[in-house]
């Protein structure tokens, strides 16, 4: 075990974590602009061979494979291969989908990347399948019932990772290759990851850590996804480093421009939902998220996988951003080494401003009130509720749980909690009802 290139102060923060959540073996990134910063590597990729995680450990990045399908498909449109604003449909007729809402609200490929496709998560059934298919068009095939919009595509962010299997075959389509080698030619080798794969071979089973359960021991075998562009990559941690440096950089790696800069912010910026439509800049664009730590807003994605844990984060402002990844299923432990890194990163920064509470044109009387959940992300009967009450002329929205958070209005319709520097909440009218939306989910007043 140890550690090279790192400074102290944090390898120490980050050993102090990992043993007290008993992490088998963990690596982390940090970078700017101009490459690695900082690496650091801790405990072991194989507990029972005894060898150490390193840098150059093969790990599997799980869902962050689907920032990759976002680059792939940027630069299909750049090359007038496909648009992301046409109907799934019209690019794949045969496969199967069923959506009530298809003539007014059609899926597109826009909405399959923000997931905001109407689309619940895959069932049961296929997260315990563990037999690789022949091809995607193949993966279609099992259990096609399950292949709905349950509710229209574009009104709603709800996460899916059934959206990603459709993308993979839109790109093999639009590029007259296998999502496999598109991906490994046209983008993952172009990026700097050149040991990566993304399936089961044997050389990459040699090389690959081994994933644990919660416990830190359980081995989890290897799961081949039913939809491979869900989340098949396997890559190091020092190639995984290349990624927010790619988007801190807009676009461009090591001279070689894949992306445009718009495109970059387009992969930032929500736009298909009905709270992005009303102004509400914070959520899911183009396969990033966003997340609020104290003054600032964090860009990247946290992802699981089959006895991994990875989260890849960077600041804009900054100029900053890091790769983490540990092989066990902790997700205490995660967010204790996020907090870490992300606290290491910006101590020495100016905080950002908040934005000023401002009247809002929506009567309170309108928004006060209670809701019923409207989306869910896997199938279900029942439906959390919330309200919105109003006290001393203030809002507070109260959680299902009972606890109440005031929301400041800071835009005509959009609203922040106290401690957020941007709002976060949009209240929209749908067709005479008012629906309030933020990461706490999508709710409509009864």
């Amino acid at each position: 075990m140890g550690y090279a290139q790192a400074n102290r102060l944090l390898a120490q923060r980050l050993q102090t974590i990992a043993d007290r959540h008993e992490v088998p073996g963990l690596a982390v990134l940090l970078v700017d602009k101009n490459g690695i910063r900082e690496s650091l590597a801790l405990g072991y990729a194989d507990l029972a061979q005894r060898r150490p995680m390193t840098v150059d450990t093969l790990v599997r990045v799980g869902l962050i494979t689907k920032k990759f399908n976002a680059i792939a498909l940027l630069q299909l449109e750049a090359a007038g291969l496909v648009s992301l604003d046409a109907r799934l449909q019209e690019l794949a007729p045969e496969l199967p989908l069923s959506n009530p809402w298809e003539d007014e609200h059609p899926v597109t490929l826009v909405h399959l990347l923000e997931n905001t496709a109407g689309l619940m998560d895959m069932s049961r059934e296929e997260f315990a399948h563990n037999e690789p298919f022949a091809s995607l068009r193949a993966a279609f095939d099992f259990a096609p019932e399950n292949r709905r919009a349950s509710w229209p595509p574009g009104f709603y962010a709800e996460y899916s990772n059934v959206g990603s299997g459709y993308l993979g075959y839109v790109i093999e389509q639009a590029s007259g290759m296998s999502y496999e080698a598109f991906m490994r030619e046209r983008v993952l080798t172009p990026m700097g990851l050149r040991s990566a794969t993304l399936r089961a071979d044997d050389a990459t089973l040699q090389r690959l850590a081994v994933g644990y359960d919660t416990d830190g021991r359980s081995v989890i075998p290897y799961w081949h996804m039913v939809f491979p562009p869900m989340g098949a990559i396997n890559a190091t941690p020092r190639e995984m480093a290349c990624l927010p440096q790619f988007l801190l950089r807009r676009g461009e790696l090591d001279g070689k421009r894949m992306i445009a800069p718009l495109a970059v912010v387009r992969m930032e910026t929500p736009s298909s939902s009905l709270a992005a439509r009303a102004g509400l800049t914070y959520g899911c664009g183009l396969g990033l998220d966003q997340e609020i730590d104290g003054q600032l807003v964090w860009y990247g994605h946290e992802v699981d996988g089959d006895g991994y844990l990875s989260h890849f984060s960077y600041q804009k402002d900054l100029g900053i951003g890091y790769f983490l990844t540990l092989n066990a299923f902790k997700r205490a432990a995660l967010s204790d080494l996020k907090d870490a890194m992300r606290a290491y990163l910006a101590e020495d920064s100016a905080q950002s401003g908040m934005a000023p509470m401002k009247a809002d044109v929506n009567p309170p009387g309108r928004i006060v009130g209670d809701y019923e959940q409207l989306t869910t992300r896997f199938d279900s009967a029942w439906r959390l509720r919330l309200s919105i009450v109003k006290r001393d002329n203030r809002l507070f929205l109260v959680y299902p749980s009972g606890r109440e958070v005031r929301i400041m209005p800071v835009a005509d319709g959009l609203f922040r909690h106290p401690h957020h520097p941007i709002a976060t909440i949009a209240v929209v009218d749908v067709g005479g009802r008012i629906v309030i939306s933020g990461d706490f989910g999508k709710y409509g007043k009864k």
